[in-house]
């Protein structure tokens, strides 16, 4: 109940693109470059902490919407991730 409640609440804020890709890309990252659930604990807040800061940085100097930014900048992270691996 409580996700739920707070999905409607991040969806209302961020917009559904913004919501779903916080929601998505970071565990799906963690996924492709940790092996250990204690390592992904800790992978996924660094990661978005990281990737929020440099979208709205980089959306800032591009003069772009943020929303889409962060959301292109978490998925090509992700795509990163999978070739990395």
């Amino acid at each position: 109940m409580l996700f739920a409640l707070a999905m409607t609440v991040s969806i209302h804020i961020f917009g559904v693109l913004l919501a779903f890709s916080y929601l998505l890309l970071p565990a799906a990252a963690g996924l492709l470059l940790t092996n250990r659930i204690k390592t992904l604990v800790f992978f996924i807040p660094l990661y978005t902490a990281l990737a929020t800061l440099a979208g709205y940085y980089f959306s800032f100097q591009f003069d772009c919407p943020a929303g889409p930014f962060l959301s292109s900048l978490l998925a090509l992270m992700v795509l990163l991730a999978g070739i990395w691996r």
